[in-house]
């Protein structure tokens, strides 16, 4: 269930390994959310031919065991679809139960300032259920569910937690750009995506690179497939001079 990063990189994984698999998802191409379309149905193609069955535009209604072990997905219309495992890929959302119990400011995520403490500065967030404000983010603070955003705000909570216990300056995190990996083998992808909400539009610029512009035609963003990902360090530099 889900088409979006982790849905497509288990797909890839498991149909090369000679599993048959079938993806569920409600937009009509995956990793809608993230890639230019061009690049969406390239990833798709190329999963097809690894033998991936897709159900695009349909939602899961209900998973049930069934006899001898398997279970039994249906779909809008009654259509089931029997399978040994189901795996859920339907994205995440940071459980701030703890944080508003304590009294801490929630949206998203747990709301932290750019030293990455909470309303309580004895207590800090990060990782994916923090909801991160820095300049960079460009629009309104958000979570950043991704390994390099986790690394750079570790490196910042580590350097505060000694300044703390020194007395000195508390760290700002700073985000440098950050492109995501995305792991599917069939079709490498790279994608440094625009901020949400962003005005604008991808455009392709040469053969399976594509470049988001805004309104005013500043680069906000990037997509790299196949063996365009090499241009990630041109990209890189670019968006990095925006």
């Amino acid at each position: 269930m889900g088409a979006g990063l982790i849905g497509c990189e288990f797909a890839n994984d498991l149909a090369a390994s000679g599993h048959a698999v079938t993806v569920v998802d409600p937009s009509p191409r995956p990793l809608a959310a993230l890639l230019p379309e061009a690049a969406s149905f390239a990833l798709q193609s190329a999963l097809d031919k690894l033998g991936v069955v897709w159900k695009l535009g349909a939602s899961v209604q209900s998973v049930d065991h069934a006899e001898g072990g398997a279970v039994v997905a249906t779909l809008p219309g009654g259509e089931q679809l029997s399978a040994d495992i189901v795996l859920s890929a339907i994205g995440l959302r940071p459980d701030v139960a703890l944080a508003q119990a304590a009294g801490l400011t929630t949206d998203r995520g747990i709301v932290v300032s750019n030293h990455l403490q909470t309303d309580d500065p004895c207590i800090y967030a990060l990782g994916d259920g923090a909801q991160y404000a820095h300049a960079s983010l460009q629009s309104a603070s958000r979570p950043l569910p991704y390994v390099l955003p986790i690394m750079q705000a570790a490196k910042v909570l580590a350097a505060n937690i000694l300044a703390e216990r020194q007395g000195g300056v508390l760290a700002a995190l700073r985000f440098p750009v950050m492109p995501v990996a995305i792991k599917t083998p069939a079709l490498p992808l790279l994608i440094a995506p625009p901020a949400p909400g962003e005005s604008g539009a991808w455009d392709a610029c040469a053969d399976h690179e594509w470049q988001w512009l805004d309104a005013q035609g500043a680069l906000k963003g990037f997509a790299l497939a196949g063996a365009a990902s090499a241009q990630r360090g041109k990209w890189v530099k670019a968006l990095a001079a925006v």
